[in-house]
């Protein structure tokens, strides 16, 4: 597993020239994302692709690559991974669809596969491959890799979809999410979720280990992962589909795999400690948040505020969610209202309305550090306004210089419409949060 997310060289079997296709993406966006090591395209219908020499077929490579990604159809993927396997490659990804979730002839073609593959290692099929953004490694064709660049940071993922890789990948990219590997498992015909999560619990580039799970096929192979993953420290994020018949009918079709009672696994995510995700953006807001490596201490909580609509609001969802938002002690009060120089704030109350004044970079400085020093707060929630939207620095400036100042959590909402905002924040350590009631 390691070679295949770290390979020194890597075959593209059925590579085009044309980077517009699916099977000429894999070389370019290698190329584009900056692989150090060495590309070894494989097409008999062509001589280069772009600056590369392209190999007539697998025997004429001039070295065993470390891992090859195989772009043919299912009829013919099986004989490239034989010849692969016969050279002793580490690992192949198989792109191609039309095995198990396809009925009984599928599921032949997947049979057919695993015998060509002996001891070498398959990722997929019907996967759309890998990004290791760590070390600047993309194996993959999926779409989102057209964008230029990605935050690096210390979430990894694991999806059994393709498509949800991709979304995952895009999404954290426009709200600055720095993420660390990215592994689609899809038919999982040989490495399934436990094998990734075992490698990743050892990853010392991630923190947070995040799952798309349709199904578990193996409960004790994943219980043991779960279990050392939670050991070494990192928590472990997932959300699973199938908890309705038409997602659970949905789930089969897609990779042939059978949706267990919902219930049961949360019982097994209860027992090794796995977060369940209930939407498909807690996927990412829960690791986010989790990643600042700040742990919640107690139910109380702050709200940091320069708009009160959006104040009532999360405070409204905090008690609905069963946190308390007390008002400020006798001391964390008198130094609230020490920064005070007119009549136009409101800083002893909770939430913490400091409207027009949020302005003023040293006010907002100062009842974030009064709040984070009180001992009536387990945790800070800041709440951005649309005043952002043309100063988008101020509110993220003043958060940053004050984080190092406690370790308890602190997150913020934001009010408007401002991705980039958002973005702002989170590159700077917060838990952000685009919606009132995921706080």
């Amino acid at each position: 597993i390691a070679r295949l997310l770290q390979p020194r060289s890597v075959a593209i079997i059925g590579a085009s020239a044309d980077p517009g296709k699916t099977a000429g993406r894999p070389v370019a966006y290698l190329q584009k994302h900056g692989f150090a090591g060495r590309i070894l395209p494989v097409n008999p219908k062509a001589d280069r692709i772009g600056d590369l020499p392209c190999y007539a077929d697998i025997a004429s490579l001039p070295e065993t690559p470390d891992v090859a990604i195989v772009l043919l159809g299912a009829e013919r993927a099986h004989l490239a991974v034989k010849e692969l396997s016969a050279r002793g490659c580490a690992a192949a990804i198989v792109l191609a669809s039309g095995y198990t979730e396809t009925g009984e002839e599928g599921a032949r073609r997947q049979k057919q596969l695993v015998e060509a593959a002996g001891s070498m290692r398959i990722l997929g099929p019907n996967t759309i491959g890998l990004v290791n953004l760590t070390d600047a490694i993309v194996l993959s064709a999926t779409g989102a890799l057209e964008m230029d660049e990605f935050p690096v940071g210390g979430i990894g993922v694991v999806s059994q979809s393709g498509g949800i890789l991709g979304s995952l990948l895009s999404r954290a990219a426009a709200r600055g999410i720095g993420l660390s590997k990215l592994i689609s498992t899809s038919n999982e015909v040989d490495l399934e979720l436990a094998d990734f999560i075992h490698h990743l619990a050892d990853d010392p580039a991630t923190q947070v280990i995040a799952l798309y799970i349709e199904t578990v096929r193996d409960p004790a192979k994943f219980r043991a992962a779960c279990l050392k993953a939670a050991r070494k420290g990192k928590p472990v994020v997932a959300f699973k589909i199938g908890r309705s018949e038409a997602g659970a009918q949905a789930a089969v079709s897609h990779t042939g795999a059978m949706a267990g009672a919902d219930r049961m696994y949360d019982a097994l995510f209860k027992q090794v400690g796995v977060i369940r995700a209930q939407t498909f953006n807690d996927l990412l807001d829960i690791p986010v948040a989790l990643a600042t490596g700040r742990h919640l201490r107690g139910q109380r909580v702050a709200i940091l505020t320069s708009t009160g609509g959006a104040g009532t609001l999360v405070s409204d969802d905090l008690g609905v969610a069963g946190f308390e938002t007390p008002a400020p002690d006798a001391a964390t009060a008198e130094a609230l209202r020490a920064l005070q120089t007119g009549s136009e704030a409101v800083l002893d109350r909770n939430p913490i309305d400091v409207t027009l004044a949020g302005l003023r970079p040293d006010l907002l400085r100062g009842a974030i550090r009064a709040l984070l020093a009180s001992p009536s707060y387990d945790a800070l929630v800041i709440i951005v306004g649309s005043s952002s939207l043309a100063m988008p620095e101020l509110m993220a400036n003043a958060i940053r210089d004050c984080l190092p100042d406690s370790d308890k959590p602190v997150m913020a909402y934001v009010s408007p419409h401002a991705p980039e905002v958002g973005a702002l924040l989170t590159r700077h350590g917060l838990g952000l949060f685009l919606g009132g009631r995921e706080c």
